[in-house]
């Protein structure tokens, strides 16, 4: 019998190195999904590969970044992510402590308003504090303009620089107060305290 004509040629044959293309692909797994899709569609794999990227090129997205660099980036985003998620959570936690610590203080002058303590006294002193940030214990009365023979006055100086020292906004030692609360509190908090004066 005599075979048939089959398929027509078209000069192909002749080329047909020249037009091979040899693809690696990076995983096996890979391969098994290329080889998968091109049957769905009822096409040789050369087919479907040509297909694909013909018709990426066709839509403008001609531009190649490779697997590896997309890996890269995607690891550094994920990274960056990270560390910026660490950082607001620790921002967070800096404002629940300031809060809290700004509701303790608060708390503390609330006390002061109904105690015993001189509020005259008390606003000399802490304004004193905030001018100087230190100031020599032995050097309040003049500076506030008490006499050391003034018995009460002096009394008021001592109740309103522990209340100070208990409140943490100055740290004491034998000879000297130091401010030593955060600047926010002390414009926040001493504000307050000012404005019961």
């Amino acid at each position: 019998m005599k075979k048939g004509p089959g398929r027509p040629n078209l000069g192909k044959t002749q080329t047909i190195k020249q037009r091979a293309v040899e693809v690696y692909l990076p995983t096996q797994e890979m391969v098994k999904q290329w080889k998968e899709n091109a049957a769905r569609h009822d096409v040789s794999v050369s087919q479907f590969v040509c297909e694909i990227v013909d018709n990426a090129i066709r839509k403008g997205h001609s531009s190649f970044t490779p697997r590896e660099v997309l890996e890269k980036q995607v690891s550094d985003l994920r990274l960056e992510v990270k560390l910026l998620t660490e950082r607001l959570t620790q921002a967070e936690n800096l404002v629940k402590d300031s809060n809290e610590t700004l509701a303790k203080y608060r708390t503390k002058l609330s006390e002061a308003e109904h105690s015993h303590l001189d509020q005259r006294v008390m606003k000399k002193i802490k304004n004193l504090f905030l001018s100087r940030n230190v100031v020599l214990l032995n050097d309040i009365p003049g500076l506030i303009g008490i006499s050391l023979n003034d018995t009460k006055g002096m009394a008021d100086i001592v109740d309103s620089v522990n209340f100070l020292v208990e409140c943490e906004f100055i740290k004491e030692n034998m000879t000297e107060g130091r401010w030593i609360a955060e600047r926010r509190r002390k414009h926040n908090s001493a504000g307050k305290a000012g404005k019961r004066r």
